[in-house]
């Protein structure tokens, strides 16, 4: 994993450098992830424009997008596509630290919802990540980035699937994700947001990274809803996600030294 040096870019990383199918490495510099694009500078334009882009995912919600719009290159918006990604479960986050704050919410509340939201992302919106791959393929394997706001629950779901279909294994998967928790600009953010509701001390400040940041289990939830809608994470993508075996092997081809 990589970083580039973005500055107003939230959770901004390289996919690239990880093992997938017949011991190639994904490419460095072709898929990336990050959280929402709203403080972009006109350096990280720059950068953004110099690196092939084909494809922008936003998986945020209508709200969300109006709130923290992108501020994406002009020269990049035909390459956009939203996905609008809100499980039924989801609750904005500061009704969630209200809720905490109040105590009608325990911290262990707020991780077992976070999993069934993980769930749902693979039950309910099978066809929005579909939609992803679908343009994918027609991205003639330039780079692809996906994100949402904090770049770390439905980008993460996407990025794991992505990488799953490159033949990376799952624990490396797994770590991939868990990097969102060391990301600083990302972990001010969460703070920033926590402190809104709770007075939080330096020593709290894991607590509430665990409340707000990645968890190995939800990630889990989500790989168990794959297993249980379609026997393997592999079926998923082939039965639910509709990526041929040809698709498979095209984006192998791109993505894959």
């Amino acid at each position: 994993m990589s970083t580039l040096a973005f500055e107003g870019a939230v959770n901004f990383r390289d996919l690239g450098g990880h093992t997938g199918a017949d011991g190639r490495q994904v490419k460095t510099r072709k898929l990336f992830r990050c959280g929402h694009l709203s403080k972009l500078s006109a350096n990280d334009q720059a950068l953004l424009e110099a690196l092939d882009i084909g494809l922008i995912c936003d998986f945020r919600s209508d709200r969300e997008a109006e709130k923290l719009v992108s501020k994406v290159p002009a020269a990049l918006h035909a390459q956009g596509m939203r996905l609008n990604i809100w499980p039924k479960s989801a609750r904005r986050l500061g009704e969630l630290l209200s809720d905490l704050a109040a105590g009608t919410l325990t911290d262990d509340d707020i991780c077992r919802s976070q999993a069934v939201i993980y769930e749902e992302f693979v039950t309910d919106h099978a066809d929005e990540y579909a939609r992803l791959f679908a343009r994918l393929g027609q991205a003639d394997g330039r780079g692809l980035l996906i994100h949402c706001t904090a770049g770390k629950d439905r980008t993460g779901v996407g990025a794991t699937l992505i990488l799953s279909a490159l033949g990376v294994p799952a624990d490396a998967i797994m770590a991939d994700y868990m990097i969102s928790n060391s990301c600083p600009r990302l972990r001010a953010e969460l703070l920033t947001i926590a402190r809104k509701y709770h007075a939080v001390s330096e020593a709290d400040e894991a607590r509430f990274i665990r409340i707000l940041g990645v968890r190995e289990d939800s990630l889990q939830a989500s790989i168990d809803a794959m297993i249980r809608v379609s026997g393997s994470v592999d079926a998923y993508l082939r039965d639910a996600l509709k990526v041929t075996d040809d698709d498979r092997a095209r984006l192998r081809e791109w993505y894959l030294d």
